[in-house]
């Protein structure tokens, strides 16, 4: 049952957090440091207000609650503070991808942001 609930939860986070696109081809990332290490510069760059911190391919999308939005919209101003306690890093190197889930705070309120970078 617990499992089944998690299961369910983490689609929830899924669909409704924010998902990027950051190239056509794969990350080109061989560990996970430079995993972690992309997803903590994005979450950086959110946290700054500063998508020029990133360097986006020129085909890059970004999703916010099942809405495409501009880079920079959204959650891109309304960001407060990066991931404190809860982190969740989840490297594919097979697929060039990493997923990312963790709290941070929107307006000074606590919300669970689901990635895919």
């Amino acid at each position: 049952m617990k499992n089944r609930l998690m299961m369910l939860l983490i689609a929830a986070v899924a669909a409704l957090c924010p998902a990027l696109a950051l190239a056509q081809s794969p990350i080109n990332c061989k560990t996970r440091i430079c995993y972690d290490r992309l997803v903590d510069d994005y979450l950086a760059a959110l946290v700054a207000h500063d998508p020029s911190r990133i360097a986006f391919a020129p085909d890059a999308r970004f999703v916010e609650n099942i809405k495409a939005t501009k880079i920079g919209e959204g959650l891109w101003k309304t960001a407060s503070a990066g991931p404190t306690t809860f982190k969740l890093y989840v490297p594919d190197p097979v697929s060039g991808q990493v997923g990312f889930m963790g709290l941070m705070q929107e307006g000074g309120k606590p919300i669970l942001l689901g990635l895919r970078l």
